[in-house]
């Protein structure tokens, strides 16, 4: 297998889709919804690369944030209610395969980021957000030894 950063972000994004509840995906910066909305994004965020062995093979751990958004819009109970019912329906999809379709060797959900309900006013407007941790393991070979 070799490294391969996009692969997971798009695998990610296509779950996200198939999700019942979202509204909109997008890779990267997020347009945020529109009142009673949830939307989500999939962004790059932080990697370790282990540095090859004797075999020449490196692994690299990289994550992937993604990012859960409401507009309130004054119904918190929905929102909270709607976060809910995608949140149950990602872990199964996710964890169904946790290669990404074949682009990671493996790959973990941590829903940990969100230990209290946070709320960002946007424009003016009132977001829930709730984050999200993929982290991607890939493994590659080098000529290089070390």
């Amino acid at each position: 297998m070799a490294l391969d950063s996009l692969g997971p972000l798009e695998a990610l994004t296509e779950l996200l889709k198939d999700q019942d509840g979202i509204k909109g995906v997008y890779t990267g910066v997020p347009q945020y919804p529109a009142a009673g909305r949830l939307c989500a994004y999939v962004g790059l965020a932080g990697q370790s690369v282990s540095r090859p062995t004797l075999r020449k093979r490196l692994e690299r751990r990289a994550n992937y944030f993604v990012g859960l958004v409401y507009r309130v819009a004054e119904a918190e109970a929905k929102a909270e209610q709607t976060l809910a019912a995608v949140l149950d329906a990602l872990v199964m999809a996710f964890y169904a395969d946790t290669t990404l379709g074949g682009t990671a060797a493996d790959a973990t959900l941590d829903l940990t980021l969100a230990d209290r309900p946070e709320y960002a006013d946007l424009v003016g407007q009132e977001y829930r957000t709730f984050p999200v941790m993929v982290t991607v393991t890939q493994y590659a070979t080098t000529e290089e030894t070390t």
